[in-house]
């Protein structure tokens, strides 16, 4: 049975909730470790941005769904914290050095790397940030 996640949280919830959530809709789901290691990083990331970027004082609420559509994994990470659109941070230059390079934007450009497709939307007063994965492709 195919299941999906839909968790809330806080931008001050400890991390391991939504490990120990992903970890459980991986394993109802079956699907290999290299799944859970993918949605655990994106996942990461995305509510480390809206941590460092969007939440500041206000602890902002963050709704995570994932679901298994055959094949693929589609998510969303939505939140009320003050508009921030990752996406539209220009790429980062991974082939410049160290001292040349700007601070930040590795974690989205690896959130970018790792999905098939990834997208922003400002909705209602809530940033809305949708990916999906392939699992059939050759992941780390």
């Amino acid at each position: 049975m195919t299941t999906t996640l839909s968790l809330t949280m806080t931008s001050g919830d400890s991390p391991q909730r939504l490990v120990d959530a992903v970890e459980g809709f991986v394993s109802d789901n079956g699907l290999p470790p290299k799944a859970a290691f993918l949605i655990d990083l994106i996942l990461e990331e995305i509510v480390t941005n809206i941590v460092n970027h969007g939440a500041g004082e206000h602890a902002a609420t963050i709704d995570i769904a994932l679901a298994h559509e055959g094949q693929r994994i589609v998510g969303s990470v939505r939140d009320d914290a003050s508009p921030f659109d990752p996406l539209s941070r220009a790429p980062v230059d991974i082939e410049a050095g160290i001292d040349e390079r700007a601070i930040g934007g590795l974690g989205i450009h690896l959130v970018r790397e790792m999905t098939d497709s990834v997208a922003y939307a400002r909705e209602g007063g809530h940033n809305v940030l949708t990916f999906s994965i392939d699992l059939k492709k050759e992941t780390p």
